[in-house]
């Protein structure tokens, strides 16, 4: 798996425990595999994950359930997920000096 998948999923997984529609904690997150042929999330509860193909041509996850996922360039030049429902993700510095989403 690229970084950038993984920081994506890292992404979305800490978006889908934060945003209180989106999960609680006690959903569980369903694995298949996906059209590309990797093991990844492929429900979050009862919400279905979709995938398809971004602006620079990664597979990713393009919508929970309901609730489109956009992906646009963070301050340090990531294509990352920018916004899941129109709900903007934020982006910061963590103790270890990683850019990571900080809120939701």
């Amino acid at each position: 798996m690229s970084k950038k998948f993984s920081l994506i999923i890292f992404s979305l997984c800490f978006v889908f425990n934060v945003c209180a529609y989106a999960a609680s904690p006690f959903d569980e997150y369903g694995y298949d595999y996906n059209a590309i042929g990797d093991y990844a999330p492929s429900s979050v509860g009862y919400q279905r994950i979709e995938y398809g193909y971004n602006a620079v041509g990664d597979y990713v996850p393009t919508s929970v359930g309901n609730q489109r996922i956009e992906y646009g360039y963070n301050a340090v030049g990531d294509y990352v997920p920018t916004s899941v429902g129109g709900r903007r993700i934020e982006y910061g510095y963590n103790a270890y000096g990683d850019y990571v989403p900080m809120g939701y």
